[in-house]
């Protein structure tokens, strides 16, 4: 994931144009995005023996990880996922101020980031598994169709009514 954190903020820039200060904060992005995918990574072990107890520095990562990844998101897909992420997050965050049916006890602070960001119950879990996975598939196929020409015939037998 730190790869593709990297790559997005280099392919999907703030602004289209190449002023120094947008293209900065691109590279300060991805570096954060990274940085928090190695802390992960780094701290796997403590954090698995950790579990459900989460120091400062890991609710730091794991902000830092929602919100470069909202962003990235953001500049992605647009802003319907990011929205609807925040409006999830704000759910199970404030659902004890939600009145009758939607109400529910809300989560802590420290146990939503540590379940959405440390954990393979959040986005280390499922979603990377699937881009990982099929979305991999994907892109490899298209790779290698282009490579051998055939995408061009597909387009055309796709496009044909």
């Amino acid at each position: 994931m730190a790869f593709v954190m990297a790559i997005g903020f280099l392919i999907y820039p703030f602004k289209k144009n190449e002023n120094w200060l947008w293209r900065s904060c691109d590279i300060i992005l991805a570096i954060l995005g990274v940085v928090s995918c190695i802390y992960i990574v780094r701290a796997f072990e403590t954090l698995a023996f950790r579990q459900g107890a989460p120091n400062p520095l890991d609710i730091v990562f794991g902000l830092i990880l929602l919100a470069v990844l909202l962003e990235l998101g953001r500049r992605v897909v647009g802003w319907i996922l990011p929205i609807l992420c925040v409006l999830g997050s704000l759910y199970a965050l404030l659902g004890s101020h939600l009145p009758g049916i939607l109400a529910h006890r809300g989560l802590p602070m420290r146990i939503f980031i540590n379940t959405v960001s440390l954990t393979t119950e959040g986005i280390f879990g499922t979603p990377l598994a699937v881009s990982a996975t099929y979305v991999f598939m994907f892109v490899l196929f298209g790779a290698a169709a282009g490579a051998a020409r055939s995408s061009s015939t597909l387009r055309g037998a796709a496009s044909e009514k």
